[in-house]
């Protein structure tokens, strides 16, 4: 293989003058190893967001009536449905319960089961859980400090 005047003319005038090209060197990696953490990092996080985002649902439309959450009318529904472009509406429990004895509340979150969305986020919850024996009673799932509060 021929070897290339240039590249011969660029080694011999680098260690002609070796420090003289330090620095512009140095410099140049510098450069490129801040540009690549940085491609890096923002990679990092839209990769992270992305995978958050599809966990989530598009849109939460809540009611606020008196600085509370309030439950919407169910004739909304319909409304919402019918705008071009939403494909599926999924109403939620959500609210606060009081405990006058404790004078202290918890806060609400209904899941539902069968919503692929939820049993995803749910799976290791639900799969030490049977759920034929759970949905026949009364009965509901609680985090380990409400499950602390109220013994």
């Amino acid at each position: 293989m021929r070897s290339s005047p240039f590249f011969y003319f660029l080694t011999l005038e680098f260690f002609k003058e070796r420090k003289k090209h330090i620095g512009v060197i140095s410099i140049s990696l510098v450069i490129l190893f801040l540009l690549s953490s940085v491609l890096f990092i923002s990679s990092s996080i839209r990769h992270s967001l992305a995978k958050t985002i599809a966990w989530e649902p598009d849109f939460v439309v809540q009611r606020v009536q008196g600085g509370e959450r309030v439950d919407l009318p169910a004739a909304w529904i319909d409304e919402i449905i019918s705008i071009h472009g939403i494909e599926e509406v999924t109403p939620r429990v959500y609210g606060r319960y009081f405990f006058k004895s404790k004078e202290n509340s918890a806060l609400i979150i209904g899941v539902d089961f069968m919503d692929e969305q939820s049993h995803r986020a749910l799976r290791k919850m639900m799969d030490d859980t049977d759920l034929k024996q759970f949905l026949q009673g009364d009965k509901m799932l609680v985090g380990e400090g409400v499950s602390n509060y109220l013994k």
